[in-house]
């Protein structure tokens, strides 16, 4: 099995090869000199044109002649420039380092040529007397700095996609253990509540409570086990709140009004389960308390264009304050906008209407 150094080895080998090919390509025959000449018994010159490198191989030879200096700055700027300076912030020290390193393998290249290159292709220049020769040097430099760029550009693209890809596993990591940890809040909240009012009909000895346990049952199966998952069916958070409202309204009795309506085709709607329930919750915890003598809770939702409209409103007694902040609105609630805003950012909106007799709640979920 090939490790992740090996393939690191082979794609940077594959590279310099394709570079390599690639560059030979480019410059072969693309020096050319004219020579005129006169054959003997013939008035005609003849121009004989010649290419500094006549042949692929002979390009690709002079293309592996110059790769010392451009490993060095390609190399030095991956390993050292990059993740040392440009990688923490500090552009003005990975600027000088690379023009520093830029200027090194300028030199560097100027001399492998002039004391290779020059005696293998150009045996009758005098390579000596132009070793120091700065306009070469800065030549080299630029040519060198071609696959510097190119490769540092490579570099830099491949840590940013790497470094946010890092980012976004941790944010969805914590986005997913905050959800959870909401969830988990919310869960025995809800059930909590519930068993208040279960606990109120068992000390009156009321013959509901059975039929009130059932219920109580498989709302207990949706919260702990069914919820578990990311989205469900709109239907089945439906069928738990009609469950939820009718413990309510056996447990307050005549006292209790709710109306319950839908609109919209709701079949194909799935959303995150308990985003619903607990506005229902919230609402009958602070409508069906002992202050009213008469409670209400109007419940209407609709789907349209791509929308779901959940709209709560409960009466509540005049001494009640109610505010968005206010711990009186419950955990079930405040928990529920939070999931929203992580499950749902930008794209929920939550307006509440405080009144003097009345409390509103309206939802408006794109979908």
């Amino acid at each position: 099995m090939v490790s992740s150094t090996q393939k690191r080895v082979l794609l940077h080998v594959l590279f310099w090869i394709i570079y390599l090919s690639s560059q030979a390509l480019i410059w072969m025959n693309f020096y050319e000199s004219e020579e005129i000449i006169k054959l003997p018994g013939s008035a005609e010159p003849i121009i004989i044109k010649k290419g500094a490198f006549a042949s692929f191989w002979k390009a690709f030879l002079n293309e592996i002649m110059e790769m010392p200096g451009k490993l060095f700055a390609v190399y030095t700027t991956f390993y050292f420039l990059l993740p040392r300076f440009l990688f923490k912030k500090r552009p003005l020290s990975f600027s000088l380092g690379l023009l520093s390193t830029l200027a090194l393998a300028g030199i560097l290249q100027a001399l492998i040529i002039y004391f290779i290159i020059f005696p293998i292709f150009f045996p009758g220049l005098n390579a000596a007397k132009s070793v120091i020769n700065f306009q070469k040097y800065l030549q080299y430099s630029a040519i060198t700095s071609s696959v510097v760029m190119f490769t540092g550009a490579i570099k830099v693209v491949s840590h940013y996609l790497t470094e946010k890809s890092k980012y976004d596993l941790i944010e969805k990591q914590q986005v997913s253990a905050e959800l959870k940890y909401l969830k988990d809040q919310l869960n025995p909240h809800f059930l909590f509540n519930t068993l208040n009012n279960l606990y109120g009909l068992s000390l009156e000895k009321s013959d509901k409570t059975p039929g009130l346990l059932l219920k109580l049952s498989g709302i207990m199966s949706y919260v702990l086990y069914e919820a578990n998952t990311s989205n469900i069916n709109l239907s089945k958070e439906l069928s738990v709140i009609n469950d939820y409202l009718e413990i309510e309204k056996i447990r307050c009795g005549e006292r209790l009004f709710v109306s319950f309506h839908t609109s919209g085709n709701k079949d194909q709607i799935r959303i995150p389960p308990l985003i619903l329930l607990p506005f229902v919750e919230n609402a009958c915890k602070h409508s069906t308390t002992d202050e009213l003598e008469i409670s209400r809770i109007n419940i209407f939702l609709e789907i349209s264009d791509e929308k779901l409209i959940f709209t709560v409103e409960n009466s509540k007694p005049e001494i009640t304050h109610f505010s968005k902040e206010s711990e009186t609105h419950g955990v079930g609630l405040i928990n529920a906008q939070r999931r929203m805003n992580l499950l749902f950012p930008e794209k929920y909106s939550l307006d509440i209407l405080d009144e003097e007799k009345s409390y509103l709640v309206k939802l408006t979920l794109q979908i």
